[in-house]
């Protein structure tokens, strides 16, 4: 599949089977030096750390701010956190930054090991050892009071294999596979969507709440993510129907949920406070029937993530399916 007219599309009925999104899905383990704390959400604690860790390695001016910094361009620290739109973009004009092109997701690989996951999207990958060096020197450094020695960097070859292959040792060279593009398989008879972290999102200046939770609001947020994603990392703009296909995933209805809202709050070390970043977990089931046109959106947000705070690991979900399409 070459070129971008196989992205063109007349409607939401004849839209492509998979999204040009390239995804890194690598894993870094460490030997934490004490257990980490289980009552705590560690993706913000991560996400500050790779911050300071990689402005550390990358900075070679030493000036304090970014701006107006002559290698502001080519500095992987502002590539990765703080890029703003080129001049002649014709998406977010209005904003001062663009999404981040990576997810951090925390958990444990078992009772030695902790298992840090990074997702890198497009363009980004080519940053990988710059994000490996600064994770394995954020968490010598400590991380939530906790040091984290790396003992190995694994990769997904594709979106299919839940088998890793081990790309890195520290003191080795780095064998990086390609990052592969999301293959969405036909849609099912009946999908469940569980959320594992926070969902969080604004709409009409108000949270989503579970109360207020639809299938729209969701795809929106997708939609808008992933063509984001595209356009900026990709250097790809997504030539689809947006209005029609939002206008459309309101007719996609909810038959059942169990969705509650979860608390999460924060520490800002930038802002010296404490914010709270809750939101909505559970699980949903929506009705496959009117699904088709939203499927590879939907399907992609489970690498992609949705919502605010996507850096930190917030708005992960995973799909579960029955039956044939």
């Amino acid at each position: 599949m070459k070129g971008s007219n196989q992205f063109k599309q007349g409607g939401p009925d004849d839209l492509p089977a998979s999204l040009p999104v390239r995804v890194g899905d690598y894993r870094l383990v460490f030997r934490p030096e004490t257990p980490p704390p289980s009552s705590r959400y560690l993706g913000s604690a991560w996400r500050g750390a790779l911050g300071h860790a990689l402005r550390r390695s990358a900075c070679v001016t030493g000036q304090r701010e970014c701006d107006g910094c002559l290698l502001y361009s080519q500095c992987v620290y502002t590539k990765i956190f703080a890029s703003a739109p080129p001049g002649d973009a014709r998406k977010m004009r209005k904003y001062n930054a663009v999404p981040h092109p990576f997810v951090l997701l925390p958990g444990k690989t078992g009772e030695d090991e902790y298992c840090l996951q990074l997702r890198l999207f497009g363009n980004a990958n080519s940053d990988l050892a710059h994000l490996i060096h600064a994770l394995h020197k954020a968490g010598e450094k400590g991380v939530s009071h906790t040091r984290f020695r790396l003992l190995r960097v694994e990769q997904a070859p594709d979106s299919l294999s839940a088998a890793t292959r081990c790309i890195y040792r520290p003191g080795g060279r780095l064998t990086a596979l390609k990052p592969f593009r999301i293959e969405t398989p036909p849609l099912p008879q009946s999908i469940t969507v569980h959320f594992h972290t926070p969902y969080r999102q604004n709409l009409a200046g108000r949270l989503v709440t579970p109360e207020r939770f639809t299938f729209s609001s969701l795809f929106s947020a997708l939609l808008r993510r992933q063509s984001m994603l595209c356009s900026f990392y990709e250097q790809h703009a997504l030539d689809v129907p947006f209005r029609e296909l939002t206008d459309g995933s309101r007719e996609v209805r909810i038959l059942d949920q169990s969705l509650q809202w979860t608390d999460w709050t924060r520490k800002s070390a930038r802002q010296g406070t404490t914010m709270q970043m809750g939101g909505i977990t559970g699980h949903f089931t929506p009705d496959t029937r009117r699904l088709a046109a939203y499927w590879p959106w939907l399907w992609t947000g489970q690498w992609t993530h949705a919502g605010k705070a996507t850096v930190m690991g917030l708005g992960y979900y995973r799909i579960t399916c029955s039956g044939s399409g």
